[in-house]
């Protein structure tokens, strides 16, 4: 992540005059491309070093972390001392960056988005399939008591959706999936997965 940053950024020509007259403008249009990017590497698994390493891992230890929260946070502690050294003016542009680069970050790093996953099939062996390819559980079918449930409940994060429906069409090519995005899973278990 580190290289390719370094590639780009000297590849990328800088302009003799800028590109937009509108520093605010300027500001919003750079928050959101750099958070587009810095989404993308962490969606292949990457990182740019530095606090995406500890968002990542707040995001996994804590339920309502995300790389962009934390990211934002150790921002503005560092913005907040930058006030003793630069005119207020820079800092509140820098802040709005900030913003518009972690709200981008985090809705293209589109793992942390909760998904709820309703199957309904006629068809055995789905449950034990998905419990033993991507140890995630099942709830509704009774993946660890064998009870009789053909309404099955998994919760996943939407960067697995894709392989859980590989899964249960390979049993059942007819069974009716539903993906709800964006639920809360409040106790239990649940493991995020970045």
């Amino acid at each position: 992540g580190s290289v390719a940053i370094s590639i780009f950024a000297s590849i990328i020509p800088i302009p003799a005059t800028p590109i937009v007259d509108s520093v605010v403008a300027s500001v919003l249009i750079a928050g959101i491309i750099t958070g587009f990017g810095v989404g993308l590497l962490l969606v292949a698994g990457g990182s740019g070093g530095g606090v995406d390493v500890i968002g990542m891992w707040a995001a996994r230890k804590f339920k309502n972390a995300s790389v962009g929260k934390i990211s934002l946070y150790v921002n503005v502690v560092v913005y907040a001392s930058l006030l003793l050294m630069f005119d207020i003016e820079i800092v509140i542009y820098s802040l709005i960056y900030m913003v518009f680069f972690t709200l981008m970050m985090d809705r293209v790093h589109y793992q942390n988005i909760t998904v709820r996953l309703m199957i309904f099939t006629k068809q055995e062996g789905i449950d034990q399939k998905i419990l033993k390819q991507t140890g995630r559980g099942v709830t509704g079918v009774g993946a660890y008591t064998k009870e009789e449930t053909k309404i099955m409940i998994c919760c996943i994060n939407k960067f697995e959706t894709a392989e859980f429906v590989e899964i249960i069409h390979s049993i059942d090519p007819k069974a009716f999936v539903i993906a709800d995005e964006g639920v809360s899973v409040m106790s239990g278990n649940f493991e995020k997965r970045l």
